[in-house]
């Protein structure tokens, strides 16, 4: 459920309000890529570049790219 409330907000523009929403998701998914990820796209679209670069650099641990 939670990760359709940032899809949605992200698509509505909604950046600031995602945040928090991904920051959740985290919580309770902490080892989830995708959950990263889309923490570090929304950081990365608000202009927070060391934080979304940290996410990312999560979300890359947890599902190494395969070769």
């Amino acid at each position: 459920a939670w990760q359709g409330l940032v899809r949605a907000l992200v698509a509505l523009g909604r950046l600031e309000e995602a945040v928090p929403a991904c920051e959740h998701l985290l919580k309770v998914t902490p080892t989830d890529a995708r959950a990263w990820n889309a923490y570090g796209t929304v950081l990365n679209k608000l202009g927070r570049r060391d934080q979304a670069a940290f996410a990312q650099r999560q979300a890359a641990q947890l599902a190494p790219a395969r070769g």
